[in-house]
C-alpha cells in the first residue's frame, strides 16, 4: 500500500464489549474466519472459547473500512490475574491483503493509546515462536519478553510471553 496514512483516516476504531450484540458479532465472526491461521487454531483452545463464552472483562476494538468491513481487530481482556490496572491482548488480526503494509503497526498503537487512555498501567500477550510478524511487531511496539514455555504449542513452538508497562 503506498500511501497507509490516506488509507488509515478512512478508518473509523471502534471500541467493543460483550453487551453490544451486533459488533460483537461482527468481531467474533472477523475471530471465527481466521481461526486456522493461529497455532494451534483459535478454537482448539478451551480457555480462549470459555473466555469468549463467558469471559465478563472481555473488550475488543475494531479498524472498520466504509463503515461496514473490518480491517483489523484485536480483543483483550480486563483485570488480568486480578490486577485492574493489567489487561491481556487474546486475539490482534489484520485482513491477509493488508499484511505487510503497516496497518498492524498503526493498529497496534491505537489500541496502545486507547488503553493508555482508559488508565491501564500494563499491557501482557503472548505468541509462538515461529509467528514472526507478530514477534516483529510486539518488539517495534516496545514490547518486552517476560517469559517463554518451551515447545509448548508442539515441538520446537514455544509460546513466548510478552509485556509493555507504561
Amino acid at each position: 500500500m503506498d500511501n497507509i496514512s490516506s488509507f488509515t483516516k478512512s478508518l473509523s476504531i471502534r471500541s467493543i464489549s460483550p453487551t453490544e450484540k451486533t459488533e460483537w458479532g461482527v468481531l467474533l465472526g472477523f475471530i471465527k474466519e481466521s481461526d486456522n491461521e493461529f497455532t494451534p487454531p483459535l478454537f482448539a483452545r478451551p480457555e480462549f472459547v470459555y473466555q469468549l463464552k463467558h469471559g465478563l472483562n472481555n473488550r475488543g476494538l475494531m479498524a472498520i473500512e466504509a463503515d461496514t468491513k473490518p480491517v483489523a481487530a484485536t480483543l483483550y481482556e480486563t483485570d488480568y490475574c486480578g490486577d485492574k490496572e493489567k489487561v491481556y491482548l487474546t486475539f490482534f488480526r489484520v485482513i491477509p491483503e493488508l499484511r505487510r503494509s503497516g496497518i498492524g503497526f498503526w493498529f497496534r498503537q491505537k489500541l496502545l493509546d486507547h488503553l493508555k487512555t482508559e488508565g491501564f498501567k500494563s499491557v501482557v500477550t503472548r505468541t509462538w515462536s515461529t509467528n514472526y510478524p507478530m514477534m516483529r511487531l510486539n518488539e517495534k511496539t516496545n514490547f518486552q519478553r517476560s517469559k517463554a514455555i518451551v515447545d509448548d504449542r508442539g515441538p520446537g513452538i514455544d509460546t513466548v510471553y510478552f509485556q509493555l508497562d507504561f
